[in-house]
């Protein structure tokens, strides 16, 4: 038997009215139940003026229309085509094309976004949130899907679509693992337009106002352009509205841990009892880094819950129980962080790929079983293969990298995803702005952002030593390092590297590096 679905925890959380979603953007504070209330008239409003139209795709941002519209076309039956904002260092010209691309993908009838964001081209009908379910009377016949795309990190996005049962059994598991209750309060700058965003600290906050999963008292939605000019918005967020549950991908705590170790006294972070990190590898430097700047804050160490997730599972897959501490594999400092136990309804098993090495599979409850473009790979018995790398020890999850993160250079093994942590940490360069990319000839290249403006020959020192690291650490030679300006490193609108776009970028010569060296393999040891 399955359970309520996610219209029938909303719908629930409107009646019982007590729950409110404060937008920043807008200095709006609305009542859930008035939302819904809305909603229920977009709905009526879909079925009358776009009765062709079985997908309707839609940028989200934080606020009451574009809310509104997302509720509503899931109320009237059709699909909601989740579609991301722009990735970093992507220019006008790129962005609208990918939209394109998307919009055809999910074979959208309309696309909804701001005006600012302006026409995508090509024959996508486009519509204001403004001019978006005017003239609306109550109405609503339920089930609709959701379609949110893969970040894209490692190859071109896939539309992953879920129903509002898949949904449904997520936000229920997530909330229940959190132990959410009527003290608390969701807060988040995640962008809706990201499945963390939306799903994590979005559908997760809003279904917690059903009484029947904790009964919460509200969601505080700030953006991401906030966070990125001055991180400690989050934080004084929390501080001011009494902030308990939010999440961040892992790069974001590094960011706002550099700013905390400076920042003077005044916060209160002692509300905060779960503190999600994930979308990344959560690396136990930055846990340690974050707990010890926050804790005179009033900020609890348990409060950190490191996670797994991906879209294609809806979000979470597993999580670190609140008040848990969090810890790593055997006491190791330098070993793969626990990421919890799977949640209510996901199963996880681990299984050697036809190479040997051991890969995260997953089924249950939330799990999709329809893709756009790519499709998912299953295995025999039903099972997700994820691609990505990982064990399982005393019953928690542990992740090791991705399948595509592993380069063979000169027969050896070399994890890319780890040597770009441990080289984005170095002097010089900016932190978490580093690529490692594979050559065709079975060698490597390495990719960073200088950390400030530098001379040429600072330059040429910073190759030097970027190169002598890689070397030393993964035992061997880069072929070449190259130093970019800041902002050029592309990423998604989370912060998730995109080496596909990276490599296509420098193989046109539209990403130009300030400086570089290469020949090194022949140059640079290849040990201690």
């Amino acid at each position: 038997m399955t359970g309520p679905d996610l219209l029938d925890h909303l719908d629930r959380a409107a009646a019982a009215g007590d729950g409110s979603v404060h937008l920043l953007r807008t200095g709006e504070s609305v009542r859930w139940s008035a939302l819904w209330t809305e909603a229920l008239g977009c709905a009526a409003w879909i079925e009358r003026a776009l009765p062709g139209v079985a997908t309707i795709a839609g940028l989200l941002e934080p606020t009451r229309e574009c809310l509104v519209a997302l509720l509503g076309t899931w109320l009237s039956g059709r699909t909601f085509a989740s579609l991301p904002g722009p990735g970093r260092g992507m220019g006008a010209d790129e962005y609208r094309g990918q939209i394109r691309a998307l919009v055809a993908l999910a074979e959208a009838g309309v696309m909804v976004a701001p005006v600012e964001v302006g026409e995508p081209g090509g024959d996508i009908r486009t519509l204001g949130y403004e001019d978006f379910g005017r003239a609306r009377a109550a109405s609503g016949t339920g089930g609709g899907r959701l379609v949110q795309f893969t970040s894209g990190s490692t190859d071109r996005p896939r539309g992953v679509v879920l129903d509002m049962a898949q949904i449904g059994a997520h936000v229920a598991a997530v909330n229940r693992r959190l132990e959410a209750g009527p003290a608390d309060v969701y807060f988040s700058w995640l962008p809706l337009s990201h499945d963390m965003g939306l799903i994590g600290m979005g559908l997760n906050a809003f279904a917690s106002l059903d009484p029947a999963l904790g009964g919460t008292r509200g969601v505080w939605l700030s953006e991401p352009v906030r966070f990125m000019r001055a991180p400690l918005t989050w934080l004084r967020l929390a501080s001011d509205v009494g902030g308990s549950i939010t999440a961040v991908p892992t790069f974001a705590l590094s960011l706002a841990a550099r700013r905390l170790a400076v920042a003077p006294p005044g916060l209160d972070l002692s509300s905060v009892r779960s503190l999600i990190v994930g979308a990344e590898t959560v690396d136990a430097t930055t846990l340690q880094r974050f707990a010890a700047v926050a804790g005179p804050h009033g900020f609890r160490e348990t409060a950190l819950c490191p996670a797994y997730g991906l879209a294609e599972a809806t979000l979470a897959v597993s999580i670190v129980p609140p008040a848990t501490p969090w810890s790593t594999h055997a006491g190791d400092h330098d070993g793969p962080v626990a990421l919890g136990p799977p949640i209510e309804g996901t199963d996880v098993r681990i299984r050697a790929t036809p190479d040997g090495r051991d890969q995260i599979e997953i089924r249950g409850a939330s799990v999709a079983h329809t893709f756009l473009g790519r499709p998912a790979r299953h295995s025999d018995d039903g099972w997700l293969q994820t691609g990505d790398l990982g064990f399982l020890h005393d019953g928690s999850l542990y992740f090791t990298g991705r399948s595509g993160d592993r380069l063979v250079v000169r027969g050896q093994n070399i994890d890319a995803d780890g040597l770009q942590r441990r080289l984005g940490a170095l002097d010089g360069v900016r932190t978490g702005c580093c690529a490692v990319l594979a050559e065709g000839d079975g060698g490597y290249t390495v990719v960073i952002e200088a950390a400030g403006a530098r001379g040429d020959g600072e330059m040429s020192r910073l190759c030097g030593t970027v190169a002598d690291a890689a070397a030393r650490w993964s035992g061997v030679s880069p072929d070449r390092v190259c130093v970019l300006g800041r902002g050029q490193l592309p990423k998604t609108p989370s912060g998730k590297l995109q080496r596909h776009r990276l490599r296509d970028r420098l193989a046109d010569h539209s990403i130009v590096p300030l400086a570089e060296a290469s020949g090194l393999r022949a140059r640079l040891p290849t040990t201690d």
